[in-house]
């Protein structure tokens, strides 16, 4: 099996801290589920670097880095076998949107890309460790981390 995949993404609220960006795209288990905007950090790239050239790509924003989230392991099995048939080391930051508008029709894997309410990103479906994320993101903007 190969090495681990590392990814950077960020978290973004909006100015009222009241909705945050999500973005939809195809899950390595082939379902569609909502997450957060960011994605393969390339060699020779550092990690902020990284961070802010996905997010552009995927959302049109210009974005700032700020606090480290945490750095997550994705490990997704198959259903069946419990086959890994993915270990991704997501690396998440919250930033800031500093210039640009939402547009997400540069990156052919974005489905969809939207600001949604706290609690509607609560019911969107997500991937385990994309609802872990979410949780933590939410504790740490409503002040409890």
């Amino acid at each position: 099996m190969e090495p681990p995949e590392v990814t950077a993404h960020a978290i973004l609220v909006d100015e009222t801290r009241k909705q945050i960006l999500l973005i939809k795209c195809i899950h390595p288990t082939g379902r569609k589920v909502w997450g957060f905007p960011g994605g393969h950090i390339r060699v020779g790239e550092k990690v902020i670097e990284a961070l802010v050239r996905e997010v552009s790509e995927e959302t049109g924003y210009e974005i700032e880095a700020g606090r480290l989230l945490g750095v997550y392991d994705n490990i997704v099995r198959e259903a069946s076998s419990e086959e890994v048939i993915a270990h991704i080391v997501n690396i998440v930051y919250v930033a800031k949107i500093v210039s640009g508008s939402l547009d997400f029709s540069r990156d052919k894997e974005i489905l969809d890309a939207r600001w949604v309410s706290f609690a509607e990103a609560k019911r969107l479906p997500m991937s385990p460790n994309a609802g872990r994320i979410l949780g933590d993101a939410l504790a740490m903007l409503l002040g409890r981390m």
